[in-house]
């Protein structure tokens, strides 16, 4: 709608499209924290308990227990598959509709503007998308702490930068 009618799309996002929406982006964000914070404190850390990471993640967390983390893996594999599948699943069919709107201009330079911010968007989400199912949907034996700072902080720091 935004790209195709721009004047319809203040209609069509009103708060009682857009509320529930971020609602269940805040359930979904606290359920997913939940599960995984309580899977956490079930673990027994032994040795270290210094994390070699940027910051405190599963994965790194995880790598340092000494209990059994197979069900925590399971878990990050699980929730992190999940909504990685429907957020790119959302994301093409809309590129979909895009592109569908996109193909339906008749101003040539109109078409090359909108590819290239969505060609730009698309590269970005991508990327970050990729990055974090390399980090989150992996066994636990591919581990690699100096490897895995890198990518974490392309995906945290770098993607948002773009």
């Amino acid at each position: 709608v935004a790209i195709y009618n721009p004047l319809l799309y203040s209609v069509s996002m009103s708060p009682r499209v857009y509320v529930p929406l971020i609602v269940a982006s805040y359930v979904g964000g606290i359920l997913h924290a939940s599960v995984h914070t309580v899977a956490t404190f079930s673990l027994s850390f032994c040795a270290s308990n210094e994390i070699r990471h940027v910051f405190c993640d599963i994965p790194p967390l995880l790598a340092i227990s000494c209990s059994d983390t197979h069900t925590n893996q399971l878990l990050l594999s699980y929730f992190v598959g999940s909504i990685e599948i429907s957020t790119i699943l959302i994301v093409l069919v809309s590129y979909g509709f895009i592109v569908l709107a996109i193909l339906r201009m008749r101003s040539a330079e109109g078409r090359r503007k909108v590819f290239s911010t969505c060609g730009s968007h698309l590269t970005g989400v991508s990327v970050f998308h990729g990055t974090v199912l390399f980090m989150y949907v992996r066994p636990s034996s591919s581990y690699a702490f100096d490897h895995d700072m890198i990518v974490s902080i392309f995906y945290t720091i770098v993607i948002p930068m773009l």
